[in-house]
C-alpha cells in the first residue's frame, strides 16, 4: 500500500519588498543529466507535482502557502523563487505533514564538486594528430587520480 501524505508548504518572507514563489517539483536523487541531486534547472509541466502551481503568481511580502500530497517513497524538490534576480531573500520554511518526512538542503550551486583549469594548448609543436599517427604520443596529455 502507498502512502500519501497531505501537506502544507509555506514560506514566510521577511523582505515584503520581494515577490516570492514556491515551485514543487519532482525530483530524483539518483541524479541524471536534467536533475542531479535534487536540482531544478528548468520549471516546466513534466516535473511539476500541481501544474496549477505553474501559473500561480508570485506575491509581495508575506506568506506563500501550497498544499499538496505527496506520495511515499518519492523525492521532492521544493524551490523557493523570487520574482526578480539578485535579490536577498530572508525567511521561515515550515513543512508541516500528517507523516514524518526527511528534509535536506540541495547543495549550493558548485557545492562539492571540484574543477582544476589548465591554461595549455595544442600548437605545431605538440599537435601528435589521432592514434593513427606515430606522432600521437606528442599531444598534451594529463594525469587524473581521483583521492
Amino acid at each position: 500500500m502507498t502512502t500519501v501524505s497531505e501537506a502544507i508548504l509555506s514560506y514566510e518572507s521577511t523582505n515584503d519588498e520581494v515577490s516570492t514563489k514556491l515551485f514543487l517539483c519532482k525530483s530524483s536523487e539518483s541524479g541524471n543529466s536534467k536533475n542531479h541531486f535534487g536540482r531544478i534547472f528548468h520549471i516546466n509541466e513534466k516535473i511539476m507535482v500541481d501544474i496549477n502551481n505553474l501559473n500561480d503568481a508570485y506575491r509581495a511580502g508575506g506568506e506563500y502557502s501550497l498544499q499538496s500530497k505527496l506520495i511515499g517513497g518519492k523525492t521532492y524538490t521544493l524551490v523557493v523563487s523570487t520574482f526578480d534576480m539578485n535579490y536577498a531573500l530572508g525567511g521561515t520554511l515550515s513543512i508541516e505533514s500528517d507523516f514524518p518526512l526527511i528534509i535536506k538542503k540541495v547543495p549550493e550551486e558548485g557545492l562539492g564538486n571540484f574543477k582544476q583549469v589548465f591554461n595549455d594548448s595544442w600548437n605545431f609543436n605538440n599537435a601528435g594528430g589521432c592514434k593513427n599517427f606515430p606522432t600521437f604520443d606528442m599531444n598534451p596529455a594529463y594525469v587524473i587520480k581521483v583521492i
